[in-house]
């Protein structure tokens, strides 16, 4: 009777489900009680010994696994909180970048683009180990769950069901957090990119005006040296004939 059974439950709503083809059948709340512990009860209909040690050890690594992988739910909260604040910090960082060249702002942009790219790499660092033990350990509840070879009872919503249902959401915000960081690292990746390769162009363009001006300057020095080779010669010539006049004057006299 769910009555008499909800009593051992403290009155909160009762999860159920048979097992191995009814074998044993299986209650719980899945909620903590007064005492802070959890409860489930197991009827044993036809298991064997051997069938109950695992039934109960798959229930007891079910609940273990299934609050491990919960502590990747609050560090992705946390991750997904500072990855937004890191992305209004790039947009205004790559509105700026795209708006009009200031060869004064540029050293800041670069060193702001560098000390949110080390942040990120921080983050996701300190991250990664418990997103990725997150998802590992909600593949062993799946598998836990398969063990059981759960059946319905009279439309009772299975612990399957109550645990996906539950585990789901937290796991797609865990993977979410984790693309959102990687796609942001990706994001100052590209912005760096740009912004270098913007200051690359404004040197290669100051390079070129450099030559243009060194063009310029060895026009003028070339232009200045046929000059003055040209009054040189002018003056070797004027000095030339009046040499040859005083020898004819020498010559006459």
């Amino acid at each position: 009777d769910r009555e008499t059974l909800r009593q051992y439950f403290e009155g909160q709503r009762l999860i159920g489900s048979e097992l191995r083809d009814g074998a044993a059948t299986i209650w719980s709340a899945l909620r903590l009680h007064n005492d802070s512990f959890n409860r489930i009860l197991l009827l044993n209909n036809s298991l064997n010994e051997c069938q109950t040690g695992r039934v109960l050890r798959a229930l007891l690594e079910l609940e273990a696994y299934r609050n491990m992988m919960l502590l990747a739910f609050p560090e992705a909260q946390d991750v997904s909180a500072s990855v937004s604040q890191m992305e209004a910090q790039l947009a205004v960082l790559v509105r700026q970048i795209s708006g009009q060249r200031v060869q004064q702002e540029e050293q800041r942009q670069l060193t702001e683009l560098s000390d949110l790219a080390a942040a990120i790499a921080e983050l996701i660092a300190s991250s990664r180990y418990r997103f990725d033990a997150g998802r590992a350990y909600y593949q062993m509840v799946e598998s836990r769950l398969g063990e059981l070879e759960e059946g319905e009872i009279d439309g009772l919503q299975t612990m399957s069901a109550f645990i996906n249902r539950r585990l789901s959401p937290a796991l797609r915000t865990v993977e979410a957090a984790k693309r959102r960081l990687d796609d942001l690292a990706s994001r100052v990746d590209r912005a760096s990119d740009f912004l270098r390769t913007r200051i690359d162009m404004a040197i290669e363009a100051q390079n070129q005006a450099l030559l243009k001006s060194m063009d310029r300057r060895a026009q003028m020095q070339f232009s200045l040296q046929q000059t003055v080779e040209g009054l040189s010669v002018v003056v070797i010539t004027y000095y030339v004939l009046a040499l040859f006049g005083y020898l004819l004057k020498a010559a006459d006299s």
